[in-house]
């Protein structure tokens, strides 16, 4: 599956959609 370790958010301000890397997700997780 492609896209693994990868989380799509939709910024609320500009609504472009960005991508995270597993690390940052890990923050986001929290």
């Amino acid at each position: 599956m492609k896209g693994e370790g990868h989380h799509h958010i939709i910024c609320q301000g500009c609504g472009k959609v960005i991508e995270f890397k597993c690390p940052f997700s890990e923050e986001l997780r929290r």
